[in-house]
């Protein structure tokens, strides 16, 4: 359990309910931070992967997860730890490499 959110590369820190306590300090002085409070997001998890949407009206993702289930269940992905870490350099979006 943690107490507040934190990024660590920019030091934005949210409340547990998602408000915004603080941005840096070079916001200016016309920053609103209650206009950069996180949204509510629809998650949904399957075969040990975490899936969000980030819609207000999510697309209907049951068919897939019960289809992505068949493919994965050999993998027991919920279990698995790592054996080998390694660092790739990628001239890619991260998403896409994943």
């Amino acid at each position: 359990k943690v107490a507040k959110l934190v990024c660590h590369y920019h030091q934005w820190t949210y409340e547990l309910d998602g408000r915004l306590l603080f941005a840096g300090t070079e916001m200016g002085a016309d920053f609103d931070m209650q206009e950069y409070g996180l949204k509510p997001v629809q998650c949904k998890t399957a075969g040990g992967y975490i899936f969000i949407s980030l819609a207000q009206n999510p697309p209907a993702i049951d068919d897939f997860l019960a289809t992505l289930a068949h493919y994965m269940e050999p993998y027991d992905m919920e279990n698995t730890k790592v054996a080998v870490q390694t660092t790739l350099m990628e001239k890619a979006n991260w998403k896409l490499v994943l």
